[in-house]
């Protein structure tokens, strides 16, 4: 709390309120956004975070940031339904199986089974309720069957309930949406206690027989209405009470109904927060896991949608900040959560723009509200200029202040700690160590990206070990560029830039931003040729993921590959990845390998 407090300060004294959005189009934000601390790293301890994938967005650049933030995906369309099948007994699974290759670091979750919309005709239409469960049947095992083990969760059941329950019903079954066709089918020549109500159990007990790796999930909208709550999680203590004495349960003690999906379409007019944590804590109750899986807050109401301003900006950010705090606070009960979308204008709610990142890929306040909600409510993500750098320093871990020691005798100099060095470096790593050739604040979180300031520091300190020099004598031999940065006035950062190792932007360096692949080749190129190296000149590298980047990039890039200082990242697909963010590690091993 006490950094926390130091950098609101810093962030208050430093801020302007953020202004209004500009009507003129934003400049491409993909680099930056990129740079940005990972979402999906700073709640992995907590819960998965998710996306939709599209046709196209596992298919361009887009695929790149959702690597970036996210763990988990979840077909917008095409694992619908309607998607898979037009008439009986055919079914074509090629398009989602080549998706699928595109995707595979990914914890895909499967949307959806059965469903009153985007369902075949075959399926359930004019059916009487032998003939739907059989096509109910059929589908389920075609379909889970088809991907079975290569899916974490499904939604089995969607939308069963009608859109709005405002009192909680005395039976479940009443607040049906009755004029689905699964409904109706299955009334067809019900019996006794038969109702249409059924094909709910039947869908689990069949996706659970076809693919017992999956989780099971029941997914729903206005599920924080109180009503709907109590329904839904009515439905499931009931039909996973009835799961347990049937003899087709081959796990005893596990539930049929596993996971309860919370849509979470909101609207920044009507969200109550404490609707949300109410309702998750009642279907906690149920025994169930929860997620929220499609979550977004366009402006607006459902009524009216409408583009953001200033305020109902900073609205949306407040709210995403209290919606997370909520949701880091249950994360035991909470498996993953979800968001509708990837940028506002591929959302089927662009209207409201109601995502992270803009339609040029900027990340907007929100992106700040889920990574940091409870800095962000107060206040340090309020300057536009700022925030990045607060964010990367809010994210720093925290190393208590020493105790003072008692004197001590001498002991042997202890082993450096390796347990948090890549395996690949260790050797390396510890070379460099022995030597001297890494700065004291460099010696641990070996796997974290490098900032700025610690590169320039790196840097420096690698030229002081390889000439045998200290600062005063290199500055005097090669000449000062005397220049200052308005951000910083770090000794060791500022000689750097003097002595053109690093370099710096509108009288900027900003020490807390990280450093991607191709920067790195940049600066390793200002170190060489301040020793007088040529670093220009060098022949073309042959990488399919280069072209698009600024000369000075490509001269780096060029001469770093050929001399083998840097390498790709993949032979096979000849990949350099240059907005890759650079690890302490990676930046300790290139200087430790230079040669000079």
């Amino acid at each position: 709390m006490v950094k926390k407090k130091k950098l609101l300060t810093l962030a208050l004294a430093l801020a302007l309120l953020v202004s209004a959005v500009p009507t003129a189009a934003a400049a491409d934000g993909m680099e930056a956004s990129l740079a940005l601390p990972s979402l999906r790293e700073i709640y992995k301890d907590d819960f998965l975070l998710g996306a939709i994938f599209t046709p196209d967005n596992v298919t361009d650049r887009r695929l790149g940031l959702m690597e970036r933030h996210f763990n988990a995906l979840t077909a917008e369309n095409v694992m619908k339904p309607n998607a898979f099948t037009e008439s009986k007994g055919n079914y074509d699974f090629s398009f989602v199986d080549w998706l699928l290759e595109s995707i595979p670091d990914f914890a895909i979750h499967g949307h959806v089974l059965a469903w009153h919309s985007q369902s075949a005709a075959w399926l359930n239409v004019g059916l009487n309720r032998s003939q739907a469960k059989a096509n109910l049947e059929a589908y389920i095992k075609a379909v889970a069957g088809h991907f079975a083990g290569k899916l974490i969760s499904w939604d089995v059941v969607n939308e069963a309930f009608t859109d709005g329950v405002g009192n909680p019903p005395s039976d479940w079954r009443d607040a049906l949406r009755k004029d689905s066709a699964w409904y109706r089918a299955y009334a067809n020549g019900a019996s006794g206690q038969e109702s249409g109500a059924d094909y709910i159990y039947d869908a689990f007990v069949f996706a659970r027989q076809t693919d017992p790796s999956a989780v099971l999930y029941y997914n729903d909208f206005n599920e924080t209405m109180q009503g709907k709550r109590e329904a839904i999680a009515l439905m499931a203590e009931e039909l996973n009470a009835q799961w347990e004495s049937d003899p087709r349960n081959t796990e005893p003690g596990r539930l049929l109904i596993e996971g309860l999906g919370m849509q979470s379409h909101f609207f920044i007019d009507d969200l109550n927060v404490d609707d949300v944590e109410a309702t998750i804590e009642r279907f906690v109750e149920t025994g169930c896991e929860v997620s929220v899986t499609e979550l977004d807050i366009p402006a607006g109401n459902w009524m009216s949608m409408h583009s953001l301003n200033a305020e109902t900006e900073k609205q949306q950010a407040d709210l995403y900040a209290r919606l997370f705090q909520i949701y880091k606070k249950y994360s035991e009960n909470i498996a993953r959560v979800t968001f509708w979308g990837l940028e506002d204008t591929a959302s089927w709610r662009r209207q409201g723009e109601p995502l992270l990142f803009d339609g040029s890929f900027n990340a907007k306040p929100s992106f700040y509200a889920v990574a940091d909600p409870d800095g962000f409510l107060e206040g340090l993500y309020n300057d536009p200029a700022t925030r990045d750098a607060v964010l990367v320093e809010t994210l720093k871990p925290e190393t208590p202040p020493e105790e003072p020691e008692e004197p001590v005798t001498p002991e042997e100099p202890e082993e450096p700690d390796t347990s948090d060095m890549p395996e690949w470096a260790r050797e390396r790593l510890l070379a460099a160590l022995e030597e001297g050739f890494v700065p004291e604040d460099l010696q641990s979180d070996y796997t974290q990206p490098i900032l700025r300031g610690e590169y320039a520091r790196l840097a420096l300190n690698w030229l002081m070990k390889t000439t045998g020099k200290d600062a005063e004598t290199l500055l005097a031999e090669y000449g000062s560029r005397n220049i200052t940065f308005s951000d910083t006035d770090d000794a060791d950062i500022v000689t750097a830039g003097n002595l053109g190792l690093v370099d710096g932007s509108d009288g900027k360096y900003n020490p807390l931003g990280t450093i991607n692949r191709r920067q790195s080749a940049r600066l390793i190129c200002n170190v060489l040729a301040a020793l007088g190296k040529d670093v220009t000149g060098a022949p073309a590298a042959d990488f399919s993921d280069t072209a698009d980047m600024p000369e000075w990039a490509i001269g780096a890039v060029n001469y770093v590959t050929h001399t083998g200082i840097m390498t790709g990242t993949d032979n096979e697909a000849k990949t350099f990845e240059p907005m890759q963010v650079y690890s302490r590690a990676q930046a300790i091993v290139t200087f430790y390998g230079l040669d000079t």
